[in-house]
């Protein structure tokens, strides 16, 4: 599974167009997934624009060229601006595939070496739907109904802001349900809104306490899809988005 995720987001990361991959790297820097901004990072470096990516990650971003580069950046960081409309399906797709990486702990790929890279990129294997995105989020089979309106209600009252340093927020929020119902809903909820906050601890305390009906990949998929739509509509409504 995790080798055809590995193969999956370095096919994509491989054929972006530029101003994609700028995108990208940006919104996976501020998501703190090392996993896809090192793709991201190794793009721009493969396509000529490791200027940019150091200008991203330095968010010296006047620096920035062409104009249009600069311009699909801007937007991606604070929402200004027209976008095309590439530029909000790879926003998208990034803030997808970040929490689902994050959520994961999928392991940082090779570095920004072309031959290594293009190795690594060469092998292809079954089970790289775990990051594609849904066009809508999918409520996982045998998700218990309380579970899933305390999530949906917290992800929609979201604007943006950085949810804290640590899980005491999700653990209060949470505190009043039963013990399965708490170990999904905190996967859902950290995968959607804080996903660098995804750690062994929380996937433990669902495979121990969430019932077996309930798959642990079809959860971190619809908190990330949920948490993805939530950072694209708040960034369209010009709110910067904290890390996820």
């Amino acid at each position: 599974m995790l080798t055809g995720v590995h193969n999956l987001l370095s096919d994509c990361a491989g054929n972006q167009p530029v101003d994609a991959s700028a995108i990208a790297y940006l919104i996976s820097l501020h998501n703190r997934c090392r996993f896809c901004a090192v793709l991201h990072e190794s793009s721009l470096h493969s396509s000529g624009h490791g200027g940019a990516a150091t200008a991203i990650r330095t968010r010296a971003f006047d620096s920035i060229n062409p104009a249009g580069l600069k311009e699909a950046v801007l937007w991606s960081c604070t929402g200004f601006g027209r976008p095309k409309p590439d530029w909000v399906a790879a926003a998208y797709t990034t803030h997808f595939t970040n929490r689902v990486a994050n959520a994961v702990a999928l392991p940082a790929p090779p570095g920004l070496a072309p031959k290594p890279l293009r190795r690594w990129m060469a092998h292809r294997t079954a089970g790289a739907s775990l990051l594609r995105p849904a066009a809508n989020p999918v409520l996982p089979a045998g998700l218990a109904a309380v579970v899933a309106h305390r999530v949906h209600t917290h992800v929609s009252a979201w604007r943006g802001e950085d949810p804290g340093p640590n899980r005491g927020w999700v653990e209060n929020y949470l505190a009043d349900l039963s013990l399965p119902d708490r170990a999904a809903a905190r996967l859902a909820l950290l995968t959607a809104l804080a996903s660098h906050q995804v750690d062994h601890l929380v996937r433990e305390a669902f495979c121990h306490a969430a019932p077996d009906s309930l798959d642990i990949l079809s959860v971190i998929r619809w908190g990330a899809s949920l948490g993805a739509r939530r950072a694209i509509d708040s960034l369209q409504s010009g709110v910067v988005i904290a890390a996820a």
